[in-house]
């Protein structure tokens, strides 16, 4: 069991410790994954043997379809789609695959329980070039198909049957379309138009326009893939992993190129004609795979395929195809050293640089990668991995983080990233990174090893609880790419469990040789990324150069005409799908939903001798979920600056054992020396010796850290935003990464003394019982069942073992935010509204904020909270006016009862006020009837909830209104070249002037509310 603390949500109002793990990296999972951290030890292993399944008859369901040569043929599709390989997910969920006979399609069900039926369509595809091609295609699928050709129809539909809209993603080496439903019968209503529009999309001109790239009425570049490529493509880590990825694999391999594009390419090369071609090219029926994780039928999922597979025949099918990815990548001739550099506010920020290899082959070494990726953990993981004891965890460290990364290609590439790195500190990364790992051929630690696979199996099978169906859905992936019809190969794939626990017959030998073999014996790749402001100042003036030569170029007549075709292209696009084809699909019965069976515990009786708050989730699992969360609202302000650094101390500092003995921190994180994870939580708590020397280490890094995340436009806006908002000592403005900075630099100038009184008196106030709540989601009769002598009461008593015991009520008080908030009504006289700029940046967010409500039994609150959803849902009216414009690539709105604000949020704006400016448009028309034209798609809405339009009218203009009329707090974070620009639009649309926050240095953001030095 391993434990983190972090923070549950930025006010800092409380403190949570909770059982937490890294998802094992396998062959299979793709680089778009969420990580799973939750993992916690094992309660009862179910290590059920693999059980042969019986396979399923499917109905007779017969379909007409046409062969290539226009001869009618009867399709059987329960004989069509044969059953090719079947097996069990780490043995716990059903896995079948099927292919069809007549066009290729394959299908992989993953029976796998609970509410929720997830599906994956998933498309082999190759870029040649950096024009983009898989990823602009990806965009133009959703808007509109053969049978369904309306923009946004897919995600309307997907509404109505118990879906949040639809999604994708584009990876180096395949493209996938998800959809997620709330029960199978809404699943398989969508399926067939899905599938429809991936197989015969439009791909309309005026689509290519609005979603991919265009030039607006006043010469600029916009367009939804160019928006979302412009924000990315000049940060320190795309620019390192694109050199890297070029360096690596050559021009004649697919994995040389950015499959997103660049935005060069998107302005001058990249055209419909080539997006055309690209799907004509890889999608086929034959390059696909449907994976279908939850509780559907077999007979279901082939019905809801009937018409695609009719379609497909008619139009006739390639008769074979071969997988772009199977062939052979070309070694690295020699070690190389690349220098690039990235758009900086200073040139002595910290530097990142990063060491990448070739792996061995995804296709016939998986075991070998596998272990690959537990040697990087082994060499990475927490605070007393080889590296980072190098590197980080020192009192002269030469970055503030490493870690490892792998591209899961047909030849992998695993990779070190070293960040925060001193200037000064960068010629010694690859000396230092070598002399570690020679350093472990003579003394690996074989112990720890034996943990990092004990943990790593542990969290494997954690996820076939909590990430099942992603989980399943990636090891699918990468037996669809690089996999054949081998089932010893597919068992390996999705049974990752049983290929880690077989690591634990390795001998130290073998992990020897693999440093040895697989990455000292490697051509190292090496990418140092410097901080420059002069490449931020180039590419302003790239930029400025380019749109005034384009300006000069059209002139007035040729910019009247780009915005004359914009406007055309939005007004086609915009063409609303008619009732009739709303009306095609119903809306599910809500008995097709599985729920899952959870019992909640409120302080019970048998948990009597606990004397802190205490609840308790009573689930189907195998394991136990800890989470312990502390109230801050009673410390000092004083104690309230060391919060943050407290935190990351807590665990990393050594432990005093019942026996009197002290732990050294190296021996606390070897987690499978203690026999129980509950002694581990009472050691944690209460029995933390703090070191000033290990306090100091964890100071420095934490402040080496903040450089990085002070580059990142989105949080800077929130950190601007909750400044203003904020009353100068609560928790959220002692907690800012500005003031920690400054704060964090100077702890290595107090004493010892000094540290530990602090942190002991923070300790003591955070472990009072009225400060605390345990939460334990687990099965609570295995739980009884191995609680031992005592029972589970007396564990719980004897784990928090509180020297006050006196309590009344245990519930916490659990005052809101508003408490630590300036009054409301500063700013009904004096709004805030203030703009910063970035140099890192080169896309604008913005963040606004007005009242709102503050109470979560206030029975107007659900009915704000639909009219947001309905606003904001995929091709929605926001979706359609922002996003289907070009103007921003996201945006979201919040009410948040805790703080009693209202939040809008654009995010990756090419043209904020714009954006702004049609979010305001939009709400006004909602503001009275007719609604903003939307009276169908919400006629169809109401069908499924209780609310009406008619209710949210005056809901909308009561709380949203307000949020674009009315000033309260406004926070923008815009490259530094497009702030006077963005100021002045904004007067002309909103009437009202931006204050300009003119630098951090020395500015508000930075100064304490008292001005006492850090060693006073």
């Amino acid at each position: 069991m391993l434990f983190s603390i972090v923070t549950n949500s930025s006010k800092n109002r409380f403190l949570t410790l909770a059982t937490s793990g890294h998802n094992f990296r396998h062959i299979f999972t793709k680089k778009h994954h969420t990580h799973f951290t939750t993992t916690s030890f094992p309660l009862l292993l179910n290590t059920r043997s693999v059980a042969s399944l019986k396979t399923r008859t499917a109905s007779r369901i017969m379909g007409a379809a046409t062969t290539a040569t226009g001869a009618t043929m009867k399709i059987n599709l329960a004989d069509d789609f044969q059953v090719i390989m079947q097996g069990k997910a780490n043995n716990v969920h059903p896995v079948t695959k099927y292919r069809s006979t007549s066009t290729g399609l394959e299908v992989v069900h993953a029976d796998i329980e609970g509410p929720i039926v997830n599906g994956y369509i998933v498309l082999a595809t190759r870029a040649t070039d950096d024009d983009g091609l898989p990823h602009t295609l990806e965009h133009l699928i959703f808007m509109g198909s053969e049978d369904y050709p309306y923009k946004g129809v897919l995600d309307i539909l997907a509404n109505k049957c118990f879906a949040s809209g639809t999604n994708a993603w584009t990876d180096v080496d395949h493209t996938a379309y998800t959809l997620t439903t709330a029960g199978s019968e809404g699943f398989c209503n969508m399926l067939g138009i899905y599938m429809d529009h991936i197989f015969h999309p439009i791909l309309s001109d005026s689509a290519f326009v609005t979603e991919v790239y265009h030039t607006t009425g006043d010469g600029t570049d916009a367009g939804v893939v160019y928006c979302e490529l412009q924000a990315k493509e000049n940060t320190a880590e795309e620019r390192v992993y694109h050199e890297l990825v070029r360096t690596i694999y050559p021009p004649t391999s697919g994995y040389h190129y950015q499959t997103g594009g660049i935005c060069k390419n998107i302005r001058e090369t990249c055209n419909n004609d080539k997006v055309k071609k690209f799907h004509t090219q890889f999608y086929n029926p034959r390059n696909t795979c449907v994976i279908v994780c939850g509780r559907v039928t077999p007979e279901q999922l082939f019905k809801a395929l009937e018409p695609t597979i009719a379609k497909l025949n008619e139009k006739g099918v390639i008769p074979s195809w071969t997988k772009p990815w199977l062939d052979d990548v070309p070694e690295i001739n020699a070690a190389v050293e690349k220098h690039v550099n990235f758009p900086a506010e200073d040139d002595d920020e910290e530097a990142l640089v990063t060491i990448g290899f070739r792996g061995p082959s995804a296709i016939t070494e998986i075991e070998t990668v596998a272990a690959l990726r537990l040697l990087f953990e082994y060499l990475t993981d927490s605070s007393v991995g080889p590296m980072q004891l190098a590197f980080v965890e020192n009192d002269d460290p030469i970055c503030s983080q490493v870690t490892y990364a792998e591209m899961e290609n047909s030849r992998t590439t695993f990779y070190l990233e070293f960040e925060g790195v001193g200037k000064d500190k960068m010629p010694e990364i690859i000396s230092k990174t070598k002399s570690t790992l020679e350093k472990q051929v003579n003394f690996f630690d074989m112990s720890r090893m034996t943990d990092i696979i004990k943990k790593n199996y542990q969290e494997e099978l954690s996820s076939m609880e909590n990430t099942p169906h992603n989980s399943v859905a990636y090891a699918v992936i990468g037996d669809f790419l690089y996999g054949s019809d081998n089932k010893e190969m597919f068992e390996k794939r999705i049974n990752c469990a049983s290929t880690i626990t077989g690591f634990l017959a390795k001998d130290k030998a073998y992990w020897i040789s693999l440093i040895k073999e697989k990455v000292l014996g490697q051509k190292w790749v090496t990418v140092y990324a410097h901080p420059s402001k002069e490449t931020f100042t180039m590419l302003a003036k790239e930029e400025e150069g380019r749109v005034a030569e384009r300006r000069l170029r059209l002139g007035a007549p040729g910019l009247t005409k780009m915005g004359y075709e914009l406007d055309e292209a939005i007004k086609t696009n915009s063409t609303p799908a008619p009732a009739s084809v709303l009306e095609q699909v119903s809306v599910p019965c809500a008995d097709s939903i599985h729920f899952h069976t959870i019992t909640r515990y409120a302080n019970p009786d048998w948990a009597d001798q606990l004397k802190c708050n205490f609840y308790m989730d009573d689930i189907k699992s195998n394991f136990v979920y800890v989470s312990v969360h502390m109230d801050t609202s009673s410390l000092s302000y004083e104690q309230l600056k060391y919060l943050p650094l407290f935190r990351e101390v807590l665990v990393e500092s050594p432990v005093l054992l019942d026996n009197g003995t002290v732990m050294s921190f190296e021996d606390v994180m070897e987690l499978s020396k203690l026999d129980a994870g509950f002694s581990w939580l009472r050691l944690l708590l209460f029995k933390t010796q703090f070191s000033a020397e290990r306090t100091k280490v964890v100071a420095t890094k934490m402040a080496a850290d903040i450089p990085q995340m002070k580059r990142k436009g989105n949080r800077m806006a929130y950190t601007l935003l909750k400044d203003i908002l904020y009353q100068d000592k609560s928790p959220v403005k002692t907690s800012s990464l500005l003031r920690q900075h400054k704060f964090l630099k100077g702890i290595g100038s107090l004493s010892a003394k000094k540290l530990g009184e602090m942190f002991n008196s923070i300790r003591a106030v955070l472990t009072s019982p009225a400060n605390v709540t345990l939460h334990i989601a687990a099965n609570l009769d295995k739980m009884k069942s191995q609680a031992g002598n005592g029972g589970l009461n007396a564990l719980l008593a004897n784990t928090f073992t509180f020297q006050e015991v006196e309590m009344g009520d245990k519930r916490l008080s659990n005052a809101p935010d508003l408490t630590w908030m300036k009054s409301p009504s500063i700013f009904t006289t004096e709004a805030e509204l203030r703009i910063l700029g970035n140099r890192a940046e080169e896309s604008s967010y913005m963040v606004k904020v007005a009242p709102g409500v503050d109470n979560y039994s206030d029975p107007e609150l659900p009915i704000l909270l639909t009219a947001m959803q309905y606003l904001c849902q995929t091709e929605g009216p926001f979706y359609r006016g922002i996003r289907g414009a070009g103007l921003a690539y996201d945006f979201f709105m919040d009410a948040r009862c805790n703080e009693g604000l209202i939040y809008f949020n654009l995010y990756r704006c090419t043209d904020v006020v714009g954006a702004f400016k049609a979010a305001k448009e939009i709400v006004m028309a909602h503001c009275t009837p007719p609604g903003g034209g939307d009276e169908d798609i919400w006629d169809m809405i109401s069908k499924i909830l209780a609310i009406k339009l008619a209710d949210l009218q005056p809901i909308v203009e009561k709380y949203l209104k307000p949020v674009f009329l009315q000033d309260h707090v406004c926070s923008i974070v815009s490259p530094q070249d497009k702030v006077v620009s963005i100021v002045e639009g904004f007067e002309t649309v909103h009437a009202k002037k931006l204050q300009v926050v003119t630098g951090l240095a020395n500015s508000f953001l930075e100064k304490w509310a008292d001005t006492a030095d850090l060693t006073n």
